[in-house]
C-alpha cells in the first residue's frame, strides 16, 4: 500500500492481486435483514453495514422465489417488496452498491409468508333494554287541573258492537299500540289528549295517528290527522316524546270514549282505548 495524490493505493484487495485506490472499494455485503409479512406484500429492513470495504450509496432487497426487488437509499432503513403471492414461503437477501460496484449478497433472511389479514368482527349490539313497554323518559305530570273529574282506561268491553270503520286496504298491524294515552284537561265542550308514539316506531318513520271521539249512543266526531312526519309536522310537534291534542265541539256532562292508533304506509297498529266525562254546562 503507497500513499500519493491525497489518496491510499493498495495493490491487492479482498483476496486479489488488482490496484484500488481509497474510496473506490466496493461495499461489503450487509447484515442479514429482518422482514415482516404483509397481504401479498414484505417489508425487509437492515441495519448499518460493518466491516471492510466503501461506503455503499444504496442497497437493493431481492425476493425468492420471483426475484422481486426493491431499493433502501441509507443504513438503517427499509423498503417493501409489493406483487408478492399469499401462502408461498419467501426469503430475502440485501446487496450493498456504490459507484465501484454491487457487493456479494447478505445471508439469508428468516422465511416468511405473506397472507391476507384476518378480518375483525365487529362488537355485537347490545340488546334492546326491557323497560316493561313504557318509555325511558321520566313520568311527565298530567296538567295540573283540580277541578277536573277521575279519568280511567278501561279495557275492551267483548259483548260491545264493534265501531264502524272507514273502508281501506288491508293492513297488517305491525307498528305496536300508542303509549301512555291518557286525558289532561276536560272542560264542559273540550278536552285534551295526549299519548306517546309505540316503542318499535323511531323518529324518521311517516305516521298518522287516527282518532276517533264516541259519545253514547253514536260516533260525535270522526276525524283523521293529516300525514305528518315525527317533530316536523306545525299540528303536531312532539314535546319532550308527548303528543296532544285537542277535542272540541263536545256536550256537556257526558260521557266519552277515545280510541287512538298509528298507521303508516300499509301498516298500523292497535287501537288505544280511553274513557273520561265533560264537566256539566258553566252556569
Amino acid at each position: 500500500m503507497t500513499h500519493g495524490n491525497g489518496r491510499f493505493v493498495s495493490v491487492a484487495y479482498d483476496g486479489q492481486n488488482q490496484v484500488k485506490a481509497s474510496g473506490e472499494f466496493i461495499p461489503s455485503p450487509p447484515p442479514a435483514p429482518t422482514v415482516t409479512a404483509g397481504d401479498t406484500a414484505a417489508t425487509i429492513s437492515i441495519a448499518a453495514g460493518s466491516g471492510p470495504g466503501g461506503n455503499a450509496t444504496e442497497y437493493t432487497a431481492t425476493a425468492s422465489p420471483g426475484g422481486a426487488t426493491c431499493t433502501i437509499n441509507a443504513a438503517p432503513g427499509s423498503c417493501t417488496i409489493t406483487g408478492l403471492t399469499n401462502n408461498t414461503p419467501y426469503t430475502f437477501t440485501v446487496t450493498a452498491s456504490n459507484n465501484s460496484g454491487t457487493s456479494d449478497p447478505s445471508p439469508t433472511s428468516t422465511t416468511i409468508t405473506p397472507a391476507t389479514a384476518p378480518e375483525t368482527e365487529a362488537p355485537p349490539e347490545p340488546p334492546p333494554a326491557d323497560n316493561g313497554g313504557t318509555s325511558n323518559e321520566p313520568p311527565v305530570s298530567p296538567e295540573a287541573d283540580t277541578s277536573k273529574p277521575p279519568v280511567t282506561t278501561e279495557p275492551e268491553d267483548p259483548g260491545r258492537t264493534a265501531e264502524p270503520t272507514q273502508p281501506s286496504a288491508p293492513i297488517t298491524a305491525t307498528m305496536g299500540k300508542v303509549q301512555r294515552l291518557k286525558i289532561v284537561r276536560v272542560k264542559a265542550r273540550k278536552a285534551k289528549m295526549k299519548w306517546k308514539k309505540p316503542l318499535n316506531v323511531n323518529d324518521t318513520t311517516s305516521m298518522n295517528f287516527t282518532y276517533r271521539v264516541k259519545a253514547k249512543p253514536r260516533w260525535k266526531n270522526n276525524k283523521k290527522i293529516r300525514k305528518w312526519r315525527t317533530r316536523t309536522a306545525p299540528e303536531l310537534a312532539a314535546k319532550r316524546g308527548w303528543y296532544k291534542k285537542s277535542l272540541k265541539r263536545l256536550k256537556p256532562d257526558t260521557k266519552y270514549v277515545v280510541k287512538l292508533r298509528i298507521t303508516g304506509d300499509d301498516r298500523a297498529g292497535k287501537l288505544t282505548k280511553v274513557k273520561f266525562r265533560t264537566k256539566g254546562k258553566l252556569l
